[in-house]
């Protein structure tokens, strides 16, 4: 069975959207974000919930994964770009600056969740987790 949840390089992908450098910290935080929030939505990295409809990403065509409305996308990128579209959200802009200002800041992913844990518990991802899943990501 061909694995449909995680697109292919979908970290360096969702980073390059959102003008985020490609760093090993930004990396790590995304990587545990995932682990964090588990899950095997189709072509949904970090379980967003977003039924965008734009023209990128045509109509949507994907199926709720689960009851909180997780969604289950058609094609690889639309996942990727739903996923871009909710961390462009409001709630997430201190996140997304911290995020793009990582590298330049020398901030770790520890520091990142520690300083964003409400943005974090937003999306539907404990940041606690996030921490313990950071301790096995070198």
């Amino acid at each position: 069975m061909t694995q449909t949840h995680l697109p292919e390089k979908w970290i360096e992908r969702l980073r390059a959207i959102l003008e985020i450098p490609q760093d090993h910290q930004t990396y790590r935080f995304f990587e545990a974000q995932q682990q964090a929030e588990g899950g095997t939505a189709r072509w949904n990295p970090l379980n967003t919930t977003n039924h965008v409809h734009s023209a990128a990403m045509g109509d949507w065509q994907g199926a709720d994964y689960n009851s909180i409305g997780v969604c289950n996308y058609a094609k690889a990128y639309q996942g990727i770009l739903a996923t871009a579209d909710t961390f462009m959200q409001d709630a997430f802009h201190d996140l997304l600056v911290a995020l793009r200002g990582a590298q330049a800041n020398g901030q770790t992913a520890e520091k990142i969740v520690s300083a964003n844990s409400a943005a974090i518990k937003t999306w539907g991802t404990s940041p606690t987790l996030m921490l313990e899943v950071l301790k096995a990501i070198p």
